[in-house]
């Protein structure tokens, strides 16, 4: 796909398949980032303390598992 492709499909409202294995977080916040209006996006500061967030929850779920 090209980036002109890619750009016309958005415009279209097309959206790729979100992975069936993906955090359900993960997903969320990709479907939030895709909405149509604006407004209803989160901020690019939005989406780096959500995923800073889900980063350190799942560094300390590893730690956790690995009994460190």
């Amino acid at each position: 796909m090209t980036p002109l492709q890619a750009a016309l499909g958005v415009r279209q409202g097309l959206r790729p398949d979100l992975p069936q294995d993906a955090h359900p977080r993960l997903l969320d916040l990709m479907q939030r980032c895709w909405e149509a209006i604006p407004e209803k996006r989160p901020s690019f500061s939005e989406i780096l303390v959500e995923l800073e967030a889900f980063l350190q929850e799942a560094e300390e779920t590893t730690e956790a598992l690995n009994g460190n």
